[in-house]
């Protein structure tokens, strides 16, 4: 964790590096995931700007060269707590 932020999933498959941002809200009692605020508008352009600045600084502190292929994905979750159920979407490959 840096002071400019931090970055919830980093993971590798087949060389390419995956940054996941994962974003939640919880439905109010007898509302539905339709009418509920999106995730996924918490990842604005100041926080892909400051994720950008995370990438980068683990790409410097783990000696990987930068130009590493990577992705940028967020995840969104939708918790219902009354009913006690979770919608999941998942958004791939953002540009930051």
């Amino acid at each position: 964790m840096k002071k400019w932020g931090e970055v919830d999933i980093i993971a590798e498959k087949d060389g390419v590096l995956h940054f996941v941002e994962v974003k939640s809200v919880t439905v109010k009692v007898g509302a539905s995931f339709i009418n509920s605020h999106s995730p996924e508008e918490n990842v604005h352009l100041w926080k892909r700007h400051h994720i950008g600045k995370m990438v980068q600084t683990y790409l410097a502190e783990t000696n990987r060269d930068p130009e590493t292929e990577f992705q940028f994905h967020v995840i969104c979750i939708y918790m219902n707590l009354e009913t006690r159920k979770a919608r999941i979407k998942w958004i791939k490959n953002v540009i930051l």
